[in-house]
Protein backbone atom coordinates (compact mmCIF):
# COMPACT_ATOMS: atom_id res chain seq x y z
CA UNK A 1 0.00 0.00 0.00
CA UNK A 2 1.51 3.32 -1.16
CA UNK A 3 -1.20 6.01 -1.04
CA UNK A 4 1.37 8.81 -1.48
CA UNK A 5 4.00 7.79 -4.00
CA UNK A 6 6.27 10.81 -3.66
CA UNK A 7 6.30 14.55 -3.06
CA UNK A 8 7.03 17.43 -5.38
CA UNK A 9 8.29 19.91 -2.83
CA UNK A 10 5.58 19.84 -0.18
CA UNK A 11 2.90 18.64 -2.62
CA UNK A 12 1.98 14.95 -2.21
CA UNK A 13 1.45 12.90 -5.37
CA UNK A 14 -1.28 10.38 -4.62
CA UNK A 15 -1.17 6.92 -6.18
CA UNK A 16 -4.83 7.04 -7.15
CA UNK A 17 -4.55 10.47 -8.75
CA UNK A 18 -1.42 9.53 -10.69
CA UNK A 19 -2.83 6.23 -11.97
CA UNK A 20 -6.08 7.95 -12.90
CA UNK A 21 -4.13 10.55 -14.89
CA UNK A 22 -2.07 7.87 -16.66
CA UNK A 23 -5.21 5.88 -17.46
CA UNK A 24 -6.89 8.94 -18.98
CA UNK A 25 -3.87 9.76 -21.13
CA UNK A 26 -3.37 6.16 -22.28
CA UNK A 27 -7.05 5.66 -23.07
CA UNK A 28 -7.26 8.97 -24.89
CA UNK A 29 -4.23 8.36 -27.12
CA UNK A 30 -5.24 4.79 -27.90
CA UNK A 31 -8.82 5.73 -28.78
CA UNK A 32 -7.74 8.54 -31.10
CA UNK A 33 -5.17 6.33 -32.82
CA UNK A 34 -7.63 3.48 -33.43
CA UNK A 35 -10.47 5.75 -34.58
CA UNK A 36 -8.22 7.53 -37.07
CA UNK A 37 -6.32 4.49 -38.36
CA UNK A 38 -9.10 1.91 -38.40
CA UNK A 39 -12.22 3.94 -39.15
CA UNK A 40 -10.83 7.02 -40.89
CA UNK A 41 -12.35 9.53 -38.48
CA UNK A 42 -10.97 13.09 -38.29
CA UNK A 43 -8.37 13.30 -35.54
CA UNK A 44 -9.48 16.69 -34.22
CA UNK A 45 -13.09 15.61 -33.83
CA UNK A 46 -12.16 12.35 -32.09
CA UNK A 47 -9.76 14.19 -29.75
CA UNK A 48 -12.48 16.65 -28.82
CA UNK A 49 -14.97 13.84 -28.24
CA UNK A 50 -12.44 12.12 -25.98
CA UNK A 51 -11.76 15.35 -24.08
CA UNK A 52 -15.46 15.94 -23.47
CA UNK A 53 -15.90 12.32 -22.38
CA UNK A 54 -13.03 12.67 -19.89
CA UNK A 55 -14.42 15.87 -18.37
CA UNK A 56 -17.97 14.51 -18.16
CA UNK A 57 -16.67 11.17 -16.89
CA UNK A 58 -14.68 12.73 -14.05
CA UNK A 59 -17.65 14.88 -13.10
CA UNK A 60 -20.16 12.04 -13.37
CA UNK A 61 -18.06 9.63 -11.33
CA UNK A 62 -17.49 12.14 -8.57
CA UNK A 63 -21.09 13.39 -8.44
CA UNK A 64 -22.44 9.85 -8.16
CA UNK A 65 -20.00 9.14 -5.33
CA UNK A 66 -21.06 12.29 -3.50
CA UNK A 67 -24.75 11.49 -4.07
CA UNK A 68 -24.25 8.04 -2.55
CA UNK A 69 -22.07 9.43 0.26
CA UNK A 70 -23.57 12.85 1.11
CA UNK A 71 -21.55 13.01 4.34
CA UNK A 72 -18.65 14.16 2.16
CA UNK A 73 -20.36 17.52 1.90
CA UNK A 74 -20.44 17.96 5.66
CA UNK A 75 -18.06 20.38 7.29
CA UNK A 76 -14.66 18.80 7.75
CA UNK A 77 -15.28 16.12 5.12
CA UNK A 78 -13.49 15.65 1.83
CA UNK A 79 -14.52 18.36 -0.61
CA UNK A 80 -16.47 17.07 -3.58
CA UNK A 81 -13.97 18.26 -6.18
CA UNK A 82 -10.89 16.61 -4.61
CA UNK A 83 -10.35 13.71 -7.01
CA UNK A 84 -6.67 12.98 -6.43
CA UNK A 85 -7.14 10.96 -3.25
CA UNK A 86 -10.01 8.78 -4.45
CA UNK A 87 -13.78 8.95 -4.19
CA UNK A 88 -15.35 8.21 -7.57
CA UNK A 89 -17.76 5.65 -8.95
CA UNK A 90 -16.86 3.97 -12.21
CA UNK A 91 -20.36 3.71 -13.65
CA UNK A 92 -21.09 7.38 -12.99
CA UNK A 93 -17.95 8.15 -14.95
CA UNK A 94 -18.77 5.73 -17.75
CA UNK A 95 -22.32 6.93 -18.35
CA UNK A 96 -21.34 10.58 -17.97
CA UNK A 97 -18.55 10.19 -20.51
CA UNK A 98 -20.77 8.20 -22.85
CA UNK A 99 -23.47 10.86 -22.82
CA UNK A 100 -20.99 13.65 -23.62
CA UNK A 101 -19.31 11.67 -26.42
CA UNK A 102 -22.68 10.65 -27.90
CA UNK A 103 -23.95 14.22 -28.01
CA UNK A 104 -20.76 15.49 -29.63
CA UNK A 105 -20.64 12.60 -32.10
CA UNK A 106 -24.22 13.37 -33.10
CA UNK A 107 -23.37 17.04 -33.69
CA UNK A 108 -20.24 16.24 -35.71
CA UNK A 109 -21.70 13.28 -37.59
CA UNK A 110 -19.23 10.77 -36.18
CA UNK A 111 -20.35 7.11 -36.27
CA UNK A 112 -20.96 6.52 -32.57
CA UNK A 113 -20.94 2.71 -32.77
CA UNK A 114 -17.55 2.69 -34.49
CA UNK A 115 -16.19 5.31 -32.09
CA UNK A 116 -17.34 3.19 -29.14
CA UNK A 117 -15.60 0.14 -30.62
CA UNK A 118 -12.38 2.12 -30.95
CA UNK A 119 -12.73 3.32 -27.37
CA UNK A 120 -13.15 -0.18 -25.93
CA UNK A 121 -9.41 -0.97 -25.64
CA UNK A 122 -8.73 2.40 -24.02
CA UNK A 123 -11.60 2.00 -21.58
CA UNK A 124 -10.48 -1.44 -20.44
CA UNK A 125 -6.82 -0.43 -20.18
CA UNK A 126 -7.83 2.68 -18.26
CA UNK A 127 -9.94 0.58 -15.89
CA UNK A 128 -7.00 -1.71 -15.18
CA UNK A 129 -4.64 1.19 -14.45
CA UNK A 130 -7.16 2.97 -12.23
CA UNK A 131 -7.77 -0.19 -10.21
CA UNK A 132 -4.06 -0.44 -9.55
CA UNK A 133 -4.32 3.10 -8.16
CA UNK A 134 -7.20 1.96 -5.94
CA UNK A 135 -5.07 -0.90 -4.64
CA UNK A 136 -2.11 1.37 -3.89
CA UNK A 137 -4.42 3.78 -2.06
CA UNK A 138 -6.21 0.97 -0.21
CA UNK A 139 -9.80 1.70 -1.21
CA UNK A 140 -12.35 -0.60 -2.92
CA UNK A 141 -11.23 -3.57 -0.81
CA UNK A 142 -12.93 -6.93 -0.50
CA UNK A 143 -14.42 -9.14 2.19
CA UNK A 144 -12.24 -10.94 4.74
CA UNK A 145 -10.44 -13.98 3.36
CA UNK A 146 -11.04 -17.43 4.80
CA UNK A 147 -8.50 -19.00 7.13
CA UNK A 148 -7.55 -21.47 4.41
CA UNK A 149 -6.65 -18.81 1.83
CA UNK A 150 -3.08 -19.08 0.48
CA UNK A 151 -0.43 -17.02 2.20
CA UNK A 152 0.46 -14.99 -0.90
CA UNK A 153 -3.17 -13.92 -1.30
CA UNK A 154 -3.41 -12.94 2.37
CA UNK A 155 -0.27 -10.86 1.96
CA UNK A 156 -1.70 -9.07 -1.08
CA UNK A 157 -4.93 -8.42 0.81
CA UNK A 158 -3.47 -7.03 4.05
CA UNK A 159 -3.60 -3.23 4.25
CA UNK A 160 -1.50 -1.54 6.96
CA UNK A 161 -1.68 1.65 8.93
CA UNK A 162 0.55 3.87 6.87
CA UNK A 163 1.19 7.05 8.79
CA UNK A 164 1.29 7.43 12.55
CA UNK A 165 -1.41 6.59 15.05
CA UNK A 166 -3.97 9.21 14.10
CA UNK A 167 -7.16 7.62 12.74
CA UNK A 168 -7.14 10.10 9.86
CA UNK A 169 -4.22 8.18 8.37
CA UNK A 170 -4.11 4.65 7.11
CA UNK A 171 -6.00 2.07 5.16
CA UNK A 172 -9.79 2.39 4.76
CA UNK A 173 -9.89 -1.39 5.23
CA UNK A 174 -8.14 -1.10 8.59
CA UNK A 175 -10.55 1.53 9.90
CA UNK A 176 -13.54 -0.41 8.58
CA UNK A 177 -12.35 -3.53 10.38
CA UNK A 178 -11.78 -1.55 13.57
CA UNK A 179 -15.33 -0.19 13.36
CA UNK A 180 -16.66 -3.72 12.88
CA UNK A 181 -14.41 -5.12 15.66
CA UNK A 182 -12.74 -7.47 13.19
CA UNK A 183 -9.37 -6.21 14.41
CA UNK A 184 -8.61 -4.46 17.68
CA UNK A 185 -8.31 -0.70 18.02
CA UNK A 186 -4.76 0.40 17.27
CA UNK A 187 -4.02 -2.65 15.10
CA UNK A 188 -1.13 -2.25 12.70
CA UNK A 189 -3.00 -3.69 9.71
CA UNK A 190 -6.38 -4.85 8.49
CA UNK A 191 -7.45 -8.45 8.44
CA UNK A 192 -6.52 -10.14 5.13
CA UNK A 193 -9.17 -9.36 2.52
CA UNK A 194 -9.85 -10.20 -1.09
CA UNK A 195 -7.75 -7.72 -3.12
CA UNK A 196 -10.71 -7.02 -5.37
CA UNK A 197 -8.89 -4.06 -6.92
CA UNK A 198 -6.35 -6.48 -8.42
CA UNK A 199 -9.07 -8.93 -9.46
CA UNK A 200 -10.80 -6.14 -11.36
CA UNK A 201 -7.51 -4.92 -12.86
CA UNK A 202 -6.67 -8.41 -14.14
CA UNK A 203 -10.18 -8.86 -15.51
CA UNK A 204 -9.94 -5.51 -17.33
CA UNK A 205 -6.53 -6.44 -18.77
CA UNK A 206 -8.00 -9.65 -20.18
CA UNK A 207 -10.82 -7.64 -21.76
CA UNK A 208 -8.23 -5.19 -23.12
CA UNK A 209 -6.61 -8.09 -24.99
CA UNK A 210 -10.00 -9.38 -26.14
CA UNK A 211 -11.03 -5.97 -27.46
CA UNK A 212 -7.79 -5.59 -29.45
CA UNK A 213 -8.30 -9.08 -30.88
CA UNK A 214 -11.95 -8.44 -31.77
CA UNK A 215 -11.53 -5.03 -33.34
CA UNK A 216 -10.02 -6.13 -36.69
CA UNK A 217 -12.39 -9.12 -36.77
CA UNK A 218 -15.69 -7.38 -36.07
CA UNK A 219 -18.47 -7.97 -38.58
CA UNK A 220 -20.44 -4.81 -37.73
CA UNK A 221 -19.84 -1.53 -35.93
CA UNK A 222 -20.78 -1.66 -32.27
CA UNK A 223 -19.90 -5.34 -31.91
CA UNK A 224 -16.72 -4.84 -29.89
CA UNK A 225 -18.09 -2.45 -27.29
CA UNK A 226 -21.28 -4.50 -26.93
CA UNK A 227 -19.42 -7.75 -26.27
CA UNK A 228 -16.66 -6.32 -24.08
CA UNK A 229 -19.03 -4.05 -22.17
CA UNK A 230 -21.53 -6.84 -21.62
CA UNK A 231 -18.89 -9.25 -20.33
CA UNK A 232 -17.48 -6.58 -18.03
CA UNK A 233 -20.96 -5.85 -16.67
CA UNK A 234 -21.49 -9.51 -15.76
CA UNK A 235 -18.06 -9.75 -14.14
CA UNK A 236 -18.47 -6.51 -12.22
CA UNK A 237 -21.90 -7.54 -10.94
CA UNK A 238 -20.40 -10.76 -9.58
CA UNK A 239 -17.34 -8.94 -8.20
CA UNK A 240 -19.54 -6.77 -6.01
CA UNK A 241 -20.33 -9.82 -3.89
CA UNK A 242 -16.67 -9.81 -2.78
CA UNK A 243 -16.40 -6.07 -2.09
CA UNK A 244 -16.87 -4.76 1.44
CA UNK A 245 -16.09 -1.03 1.52
CA UNK A 246 -18.77 0.89 3.42
CA UNK A 247 -19.22 3.69 0.88
CA UNK A 248 -20.42 1.64 -2.11
CA UNK A 249 -24.11 2.39 -1.49
CA UNK A 250 -27.14 0.12 -1.78
CA UNK A 251 -30.57 0.45 -3.36
CA UNK A 252 -33.35 -2.12 -3.86
CA UNK A 253 -31.09 -4.82 -2.44
CA UNK A 254 -28.30 -4.15 -4.94
CA UNK A 255 -25.17 -2.06 -4.66
CA UNK A 256 -24.98 1.04 -6.82
CA UNK A 257 -22.31 -0.66 -8.94
CA UNK A 258 -24.55 -3.70 -9.47
CA UNK A 259 -27.35 -1.44 -10.66
CA UNK A 260 -24.85 0.22 -12.98
CA UNK A 261 -23.77 -3.19 -14.25
CA UNK A 262 -27.39 -4.16 -14.95
CA UNK A 263 -27.92 -0.93 -16.89
CA UNK A 264 -24.66 -1.43 -18.81
CA UNK A 265 -25.57 -5.01 -19.73
CA UNK A 266 -29.00 -3.91 -20.96
CA UNK A 267 -27.42 -1.12 -23.00
CA UNK A 268 -24.83 -3.46 -24.54
CA UNK A 269 -27.54 -5.97 -25.42
CA UNK A 270 -29.53 -3.20 -27.13
CA UNK A 271 -26.44 -1.92 -28.97
CA UNK A 272 -25.55 -5.42 -30.19
CA UNK A 273 -29.05 -6.08 -31.49
CA UNK A 274 -29.56 -2.67 -33.08
CA UNK A 275 -26.08 -2.34 -34.58
CA UNK A 276 -26.12 -5.79 -36.12
CA UNK A 277 -29.21 -4.91 -38.14
CA UNK A 278 -28.75 -1.20 -38.80
CA UNK A 279 -25.07 -0.61 -39.52
CA UNK A 280 -23.05 -1.61 -42.49
CA UNK A 281 -19.97 -3.81 -42.42
CA UNK A 282 -17.03 -2.81 -40.29
CA UNK A 283 -14.58 -0.46 -41.95
CA UNK A 284 -10.81 -0.80 -41.74
CA UNK A 285 -8.71 1.96 -43.26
Amino acid sequence: MHPVLFHIGSLPVYAYGLMLSISILAGWLLTVRLAVKRDGMPEDAVSTAALLAVIAGLLGGRLLYVAVNPMLMEEGGTRWYELTSGGSMAFGGFFGGLAAAAIYARIKGLPLAALADDAAPGLTLGTALTRVGCYLYGCDFGTVLSEGAPGWLKKLGTFPRWSGDDKLYGSPALFHHQDRFIVEQGAAASAPVHPTQLYDALFALVLFGVSLWLLPRRTFRGQVIAIVGGVYAVGRFAMENLRDEPDKGELFGFTVAQLGAILLFALCTLVYSASRHRTGPAVSV
